[in-house]
Parts: C-alpha cells; structure tokens; sequence
C-alpha cells in the first residue's frame, strides 16, 4: 500500500478507526458515514494494522470520540518533527499495514 495514504496531515493527528471485534460489514458501514466527508463515494479500500506497530515506530494511538467526533474515531499522534523522519515512519506502518479491498455485489 502506499505511504501517502498514511502520511499525517499538518495538525499531526492521523484520523483512524478503531475496528477491532466489528464485523467486515460494520467497518464499511464506519467509512461510509465518516470518512468519505473529504472524498467522493465510499471507501474502496483501507489499510488495516494493529495498535502495537504504530507505537513500535514510537507513535500513539489515542481514542478520539468527544462530539463531534464518531464512535470508534481515534487519532495517530507523536508524529516526528523531521520531514524525512515522518516519511520514514509513514513508509514503515504502510509497509505493515494490510489493505482491506472492499468487495462490491
């Protein structure tokens, strides 16, 4: 998968959800309310990886859920302040993450 897709953005707070437990189709249904606000259509895909690799690269995983946050909503944060270490990092989660295709009928 592409890094791009988990670089932070300029507050540093990468937006995810946690999906841990939830059914495949509960997560699609978690992207199509919240995180198509910035993009056109659903969710094609996503990247999926665990709490642990993203503070093995030194980063936090906080839950986020005050309003007008969504359920399950959490943020990547800790991000280094070096450009090229934060490429690194991003290339390095992308690198362990799994992407999840979403199947259409």
């Amino acid at each position: 998968m592409g890094w791009k897709a988990l670089e932070p953005p300029p507050d540093d707070e990468l937006s995810v959800f946690r999906t841990e437990g939830l059914q495949e189709v509960d997560v699609w249904k978690l992207g199509d309310m919240y995180a198509t606000r910035s993009r056109e259509g659903p969710p094609k895909a996503g990247a999926v990886f665990h709490v642990s690799v993203a503070q093995t690269h030194g980063l936090t995983v906080r839950e986020d859920e005050k309003p007008p946050e969504p359920p399950r909503h959490a943020v990547v944060t800790d991000w280094p302040t070096v450009e090229s270490q934060r490429m690194s990092v991003a290339q390095e989660l992308a690198a362990a993450c799994r992407l999840k295709v979403r199947q259409r009928d």
